[in-house]
């Protein structure tokens, strides 16, 4: 990850209007960059896409990803494609915003519940 990178993820946050409004939300997931599968914990949610903490330093925005989210009231199928918009370094992790590509109608209608109610967050 170069300075350039981190300047033109900042640059973009800077820049852009949220479609959808987010909400914490911490659980694991396992996410797919290229060829090499890792763990990570998610930081907040929305319909438009997720923030995740991971070790993986060698992405770019742009770099398609598969997440399989985990602990999902109500799903029964949590694997979606999406995009690193940005990144940002957290200590020794990297944090990263990640838009989702591809969201089935079971999962978009958990996400919702998920925003208005919660409780079903502390499950």
């Amino acid at each position: 990850m170069s300075i350039k990178d981190v300047e033109d993820s900042l640059r973009f946050l800077k820049s852009c209007r949220r479609g959808h409004n987010r909400f914490k939300y911490k659980t694991e997931l396992d996410v797919k960059f290229k060829n090499r599968e890792e763990p990570a914990i998610s930081q907040n949610l929305s319909l438009g896409g997720i923030f995740i903490l991971t070790s993986d330093v060698n992405i770019k925005t742009g770099d398609p990803v598969e997440l399989d989210l985990k602990n999902i009231p109500g799903v029964s199928k949590t694997r979606v494609n999406g995009e690193i918009r940005w990144f940002v370094p957290e200590g020794e992790k990297l944090g990263c915003g990640i838009k989702f590509k591809n969201l089935n109608e079971e999962l978009m209608n958990a996400i919702v519940n998920l925003s208005n109610n919660e409780e079903l967050r502390e499950m």
